[in-house]
């Protein structure tokens, strides 16, 4: 009994919501079989729950299976409100205010002969009660929100039109980068073919020229290796050169004779003496002879050096050559550093051959040279 006593203690009741110590006073609805404390609502019988009848207790009907119709009587038992449920004051006159209102709406549709009291209020006048209380919660909420908002999604508004502005200028800006990078590009091309015209234009050219000079070279000879002295008269040299290889040379035959500047400045060799004659005929007479004159030399000291030339001191090999413009004297080192054992100047024209069995190559320009390997 004990257990079932505790059991029936802990039990929460409906309408009020809490334990009653009375618990055996019950009310049990005869539809939804909902309990009720028999101190919390109010019957049209009695007022002693010993009074009731078995008939009236199998019968009764809670508050909310038992609601009133429009045109009919309360036969309900209301809810009779507990103290419990009053929590502060302000809420209780919030809630008597809206009871106010609801019981004069109620009014209007009731006789005159029916009464509201304080204890007239169901389970359906609470509920419309905190609608209503809910309603204006939220119709508050949302003005509050409202307020708030607004001003940031203005704010966002604006600045989403700023920058669909910037996307619209810079898609303007854009397209007219692109007309001018395709202008850009047929002036490029147009460039590109210019300057491929104008290349083999100078490659011709420096073709052209490389050829003037060694004609304008036609009737010159360069003597290499010859030791510098101060004061020297070159004219006595060639003569000397002449006599030795026994060139018939005569006075008028040469024009001029003079030193060159080096090709590479930081060399030991002293510079090249260039003699031009009066014509090719006469160069090609005075190469020829150095050329005899070196053959028939039985040994290395006998071939053309500084003694046949007049210059005193130790003796020295000296060289004549023709006069090579720098393309050609660029070929002589260039075979020289490929280990091309043949170079030859013909006509003006240079040749080279790395060895008697390979074929010669014809050097036209720099670019044919450079092109060797």
């Amino acid at each position: 009994m004990a257990d079932a006593s505790k059991t029936q203690k802990d039990k929460i009741f409906y309408e009020c919501c809490s334990r009653h110590a009375m618990a055996s006073e019950l009310l049990k609805c005869a539809e939804c079989k909902k309990k009720y404390h028999f101190a919390c609502v109010k019957t049209s019988n009695c007022q002693n729950y010993k009074d009731l009848t078995p008939e009236f207790l199998s019968s009764w009907q809670c508050p909310a299976c038992n609601r009133p119709r429009p045109g009919i009587g309360n036969t309900n038992t209301p809810i009779r409100i507990p103290s419990s449920l009053f929590i502060a004051s302000d809420s209780l006159d919030d809630l008597n205010r809206n009871v106010t209102n609801r019981n004069k709406r109620k009014k209007s549709r009731l006789s005159d002969s029916d009464t509201i009291t304080p204890y007239d209020l169901t389970l359906e006048d609470v509920r419309q009660v905190v609608r209503e209380e809910l309603k204006a919660l939220l119709d508050l909420f949302k003005s509050n929100i409202m307020s708030q908002v607004s001003p940031k999604l203005k704010e966002i508004s604006d600045q989403i039109t700023q920058v669909t502005n910037s996307i619209s200028f810079m898609e303007q800006q854009h397209e007219e980068l692109k007309k001018e990078v395709q202008l850009k590009i047929k002036s490029i091309s147009v460039l590109e073919t210019e300057n491929k015209i104008l290349q083999t234009t100078m490659k011709d050219l420096n073709a052209r020229l490389s050829q003037l000079e060694q004609h304008s070279r036609a009737n010159n000879i360069e003597i290499q290796c010859l030791p510098e002295r101060k004061n020297e008269y070159l004219l006595s040299v060639v003569n000397r050169i002449a006599n030795a290889t026994k060139c018939n040379l005569k006075e008028s035959d040469v024009r001029f004779c003079t030193r060159t500047s080096k090709l590479q400045k930081d060399s030991n060799r002293p510079r090249s003496v260039i003699v031009s004659f009066s014509s090719p005929r006469v160069r090609d007479e005075f190469l020829a002879a150095t050329i005899n004159f070196n053959k028939k030399a039985q040994h290395v000291g006998d071939k053309l050096n500084t003694s046949h030339a007049g210059v005193s001191g130790d003796i020295k090999p000296i060289y004549v050559a023709e006069h090579l413009s720098p393309t050609q004297k660029a070929a002589r080192l260039k075979a020289k550093e490929l280990n091309y054992r043949f170079v030859w100047v013909k006509r003006g024209m240079i040749y080279m051959r790395k060895s008697e069995s390979t074929e010669y190559k014809f050097i036209r320009n720099m670019d044919t040279l450079n092109s060797i390997k």
